[in-house]
């Protein structure tokens, strides 16, 4: 009797503690335009309340959350005319630089595990895929092309790259080998641009943005490109940088045109309900779940 009350006492903790550590995962980080500077911001998903964590006469966007929620990545301008790669503590303290060069610094996100940055930077001449570890060591670059590449994202066991290329004329989403091998063109969309994928939780299904003609729009698709489904579908104002919750269960996106503001919806388009209003609001990402 004494192991099954022990036995029932475990579970009934763990079941707190795992309720306790979801209700955690409702924080969504973006950037917003405060005038004159891009600056960070945290928005409760639930409350609605909002908390400015970085400022300063410089730029600071593009972010992305750790796995373990306590780190957050972005670029920013503050080390000089150039864009650079920075962590920081989620609660926008101890700002660590990474990278530091003459070239533009690009799209920054965490690998699966949380111990190394994927980013895109024209060091090379061109916009490739570089990976760096989190302390800025090791840098190694992943696409060597004459192409420009972006917004990698890498999948959930680790093995792989999303990404998207720009080749001249349209972007298109490629998926590569985690070392940067085997890369292969999974949307084959010519005429159209198609970017900015993040996987799912289990690794099935890839999230990008589609421009069919003046405007973006969320879509979704398997990870081998097949089973396109359109999720937003405007004809007179963008759908962008889409990312998914870290149950699934909702994608947050940035909508507007000059201006945007963050949305968010269910992961099958419907219940769509705005979260900012003010200015102009980019690049959102949930709490435990990188892009």
């Amino acid at each position: 009797m004494k192991k099954e009350m022990i036995l029932f006492f475990a579970v009934i903790t763990l079941l707190i503690s795992c309720s306790r550590e979801y209700d955690k995962k409702n924080r969504i980080v973006f950037n917003r335009n405060t005038g004159t500077y891009d600056q960070i911001f945290i928005i409760d998903n639930d409350t609605g309340n909002q908390v400015q964590i970085t400022s300063g006469s410089y730029n600071s966007n593009y972010c992305s959350w750790s796995p373990d929620g306590k780190r957050i990545v972005f670029r920013s301008d503050r080390g000089g005319s150039s864009f650079d790669i920075f962590t920081m503590n989620s609660d926008g303290t101890n700002v660590k630089q990474l990278t530091n060069n003459t070239a533009g610094d690009d799209t920054p996100t965490w690998t699966t595990d949380g111990s190394r940055i994927l980013f895109s930077s024209n060091i090379s001449g061109n916009y490739d895929i570089y990976i760096i570890n989190t302390d800025g060591s090791n840098l190694i670059q992943l696409t060597t092309d004459t192409y420009h590449e972006f917004d990698p994202s890498m999948s959930p066991d680790g093995t792989k790259i999303a990404f998207s290329r720009f080749n001249g004329s349209d972007y298109e989403i490629f998926v590569m080998k985690a070392d940067g091998t085997n890369s292969v063109n999974i949307t084959n969309n010519a005429g159209y641009d198609d970017a900015f994928p993040t996987w799912s939780y289990d690794g099935s299904k890839i999230l990008y943005q589609v421009n069919t003609g003046t405007y973006y729009d969320i879509a979704i698709m398997n990870s081998d490109g097949s089973g396109k489904v359109m999720l937003t579908n405007t004809s007179s104002i963008d759908d962008t940088d889409a990312v998914w919750s870290p149950d699934g269960n909702e994608i947050i996106f940035a909508r507007g045109t000059t201006s945007y503001n963050i949305y968010k919806m269910k992961a099958d388009g419907s219940g769509m309900a705005q979260l900012t209003t003010v200015n102009s609001n980019r690049y959102p990402c949930f709490e435990y779940r990188p892009k």
